[in-house]
């Protein structure tokens, strides 16, 4: 799958000094209080681009890049019906349409220009079967058409994602396993990976630490988790996958992760007012987000 940045999955995370001061206890309810709506927030990456993001309900609509028109999320009342990537001319560049049974369940995935084993406009039908708590589904392997990855997702009793198994249709064997943690606020704290490459195995983890404030975008994560799960659910050696994404979809902002923290300021009602995102060791600002609120 070729590379897909989706903008609502960016730099939520709080440290409010230096790498001392991190506080991460978890004790306190991030939602206690006046919930407040999200309007929008922007974000100026170390490059100088510039990506609005706009919502209403709480749900993201719109990502402008350099005020030009980069994503758009369409949604039946509260229900993710449609991502689409935009090129600057405006023409589409990727697009995924969900297809729900009458339960609310993901049916399938009609997907255009995501995968690069088929041509630009031939549309994929990523079918998704829901058997007790595990999504299975398969989706075309990068550059061998008619091969597949097979993927299984295993959910918690709490329907957040527990295992990511991915394994190769032309070998049958499985090439990666993920394994989520989670504390008690629904945010990843570590994900064990476990890769088989030329029978050697291969094994790695990324480390997530949260702050006790409110994650802004949580309730829009919350209200499509499975469309964002599936969409980013696939193991992946460069690039966003869900091993990367899922330190974004708890209740509490990301502090730090195992290259990167976070300095932030708060409002009154403790959700974030703004945040830079800085690189670990050389302290380089990678990108500054300013949220705005309902008053």
């Amino acid at each position: 799958m070729k590379k897909y940045t989706l903008y609502l999955l960016f730099v939520l995370a709080i440290l409010s000094c230096d790498d001392a001061a991190i506080s991460f206890s978890n004790e306190i309810d991030p939602f206690a209080g006046e919930e407040l709506t999200l309007l929008s927030y922007q974000v100026t990456q170390s490059s100088g681009d510039v990506e609005f993001h706009s919502l209403q309900d709480n749900l993201e609509r719109e990502v402008l890049l350099n005020d030009v028109r980069k994503n758009e999320f369409i949604y039946d009342q509260s229900r993710l019906t449609s991502i689409i990537q935009y090129n600057t001319d405006q023409t589409i560049d990727e697009s995924r349409t969900y297809n729900y049974d009458t339960n609310g369940n993901v049916l399938s995935i009609d997907e255009i220009g995501v995968y690069t084993a088929l041509s630009g406009n031939d549309m994929y039908n990523r079918e998704v079967s829901l058997n007790a708590n595990i999504l299975r589904y398969q989706i075309p392997q990068s550059f061998f058409l008619g091969e597949v990855f097979r993927i299984e997702l295993t959910l918690n009793s709490d329907g957040l994602i527990e295992q990511l198994n991915q394994s190769n249709s032309q070998t049958g064997s499985t090439e990666a396993i993920y394994d989520f943690i989670y504390d008690s606020n629904d945010n990843c704290t570590r994900v064990d990976i476990t890769r088989v490459s030329g029978g050697n195995v291969i094994q790695n983890s990324y480390n997530y630490i949260y702050d006790n404030a409110r994650n802004p975008l949580y309730t829009h994560i919350r209200a499509n988790y499975i469309p964002f799960v599936l969409k980013y659910g696939q193991a992946k050696l460069s690039g966003d996958d869900i091993s990367t994404v899922i330190k974004n979809f708890g209740k509490n902002n990301i502090l730090r992760t195992d290259t990167e923290y976070y300095q932030y300021t708060y409002n009154n009602n403790n959700y974030a007012a703004t945040v830079t995102m800085r690189q670990t060791g050389t302290n380089e600002i990678l990108s500054s987000t300013v949220f705005n609120y309902q008053q």
